[in-house]
Formats: structure tokens, C-alpha cells, sequence
């Protein structure tokens, strides 16, 4: 009777000590990843491949963690330690400089900033509103437009190709409807962004047959998330 308890003990153990751990990534906008480490480079990034066959890469800014948990019998519950959990709806803002380069016939190249704050609603879709400042050097004048910003991301990698949609209103020197749609690229927390503003203005000038004219423009711009 003893050497079979003994044998008992034995098994528990050599089955405790045997058990695969799951990897767990913890990140800072609260998605929780689950399963095996595939690559790692200190003070970088990491791949984790989930039991899915879906590999994620992420940076070590974005991480707030990271642990191991035994996975549980259940075999429901046990696909759920093996796939990732969708992060929360989370702030996130913006700021970027730019320039404009003009395209209409009149004197519209200036220098751009402006700041976005909103939400990230999924990791592929971000909503939210801004205010910019563009100084028209050519004509010394100014616009401040005020706009609902709108951005998707094609991937979830560190290198995020994006889809940029911003419409409003400018007011001060410049009045009038405006809207930019611009693509880009985002790495880590920096964005580089090429698109064109349509930016209607109410000029006073003779050689125009209306008093409002559309001084259009290429835009470049180079920003930060945070």
C-alpha cells in the first residue's frame, strides 16, 4: 500500500514538472496574447505564435509584461489561453509638422501643424478630432482647421501602412471647408504621412469669378503617437 501511494506522489510530480507553460504577453493598451515565444531580441522586439498559427510581433515599449500560466485541462478553456484577446478601446493622440506644397493658382504653399486625440477603437481603426495651425508664409495669412480625424491600419506588425481621413472647417484668415486624405506609414510611436488637402478659401481678388476658390495643395507631414 505504501509503495503505491508512493507511486502516486511520483506521477503528480513527474506530471506537474512535465506540464507545458503558456507564454502570456501583457501590453500596455490591455490585449492579452497567449502562447509560445518564437523569437526575441532584447530591448526590441519579440515574436509570439499563437495556437492558431497567427504570429504577432511587438516592440518591448509596447509590452507591459510578460509570464507563464500552466494551461488548463478543459479543452474550451484551453483554446483560450492560446489566442490573442482583443485590446480595449484605449486614448490615443497625436501631434505632427508638415509643409504644403501648392498646387492651385494661388498663393497657397505653407507650413502645417496640428494635433489629433481620440480613441483607438480596434487595433485597425482609430476616431477622433483635431485642431491645426497653417501659416500661408506666401500671403501671411493663417488657417485653423478644425476637423474629425479618421485613421485605419492595414496590419497589427511594427511597421503599420495606414489610411488617413480628416474633414472639418477652417476658420481665421482662411474660411471654408477642409478636408485631407493622406497614406502613410507608422513605426513604433513615429508617423510619416504623404496626401492632399482641399482646402476652400474666400479670397478677395478681381481675377476670380467667386470670392471662394479651393487652394489646393500636396502635403507632407512627419509626427509622433502617443
Amino acid at each position: 500500500m505504501k509503495k503505491l501511494f508512493l507511486l502516486f506522489v511520483f506521477c503528480c510530480f513527474a506530471g506537474v514538472a512535465s506540464a507545458q507553460y503558456a507564454e502570456t504577453v501583457h501590453l500596455k493598451n490591455g490585449s492579452i496574447i497567449r502562447g509560445t515565444i518564437i523569437e526575441q531580441i532584447p530591448n526590441q522586439n519579440l515574436k509570439i505564435q499563437t495556437g492558431d498559427g497567427n504570429v504577432f510581433v511587438y516592440s518591448f515599449d509596447e509590452i507591459e509584461k510578460i509570464t507563464k500560466e500552466v494551461p488548463v485541462r478543459n479543452h474550451a478553456l484551453r483554446t483560450s489561453t492560446v489566442t490573442a484577446v482583443s485590446p480595449r478601446p484605449h486614448y490615443e493622440g497625436s501631434l505632427d509638422i508638415g509643409y504644403s506644397i501648392n498646387v492651385s493658382d494661388y498663393k497657397a504653399g505653407r507650413v502645417n501643424f496640428s494635433t489629433s486625440h481620440g480613441c483607438r477603437i480596434i487595433p485597425y481603426l482609430y476616431v477622433g478630432a483635431g485642431l491645426g495651425f497653417d501659416y500661408y508664409h506666401s500671403a501671411d495669412v493663417f488657417g485653423i482647421p478644425i476637423f474629425a480625424d479618421f485613421r485605419g491600419y492595414f496590419t497589427k506588425s511594427e511597421v503599420k501602412p495606414f489610411l488617413n481621413f480628416r474633414i472639418g472647417y477652417s476658420v481665421c484668415d482662411i474660411k471654408g471647408l477642409y478636408f485631407s486624405p493622406s497614406i502613410g506609414m507608422n513605426y513604433r510611436s513615429l508617423d510619416i504621412g504623404l496626401g492632399y488637402t482641399y482646402q476652400k478659401a474666400k479670397v478677395d481678388d478681381y481675377y476670380y469669378d467667386s470670392n471662394t476658390i479651393n487652394v489646393g495643395a500636396i502635403t507632407f507631414k512627419i509626427g509622433i503617437r502617443f
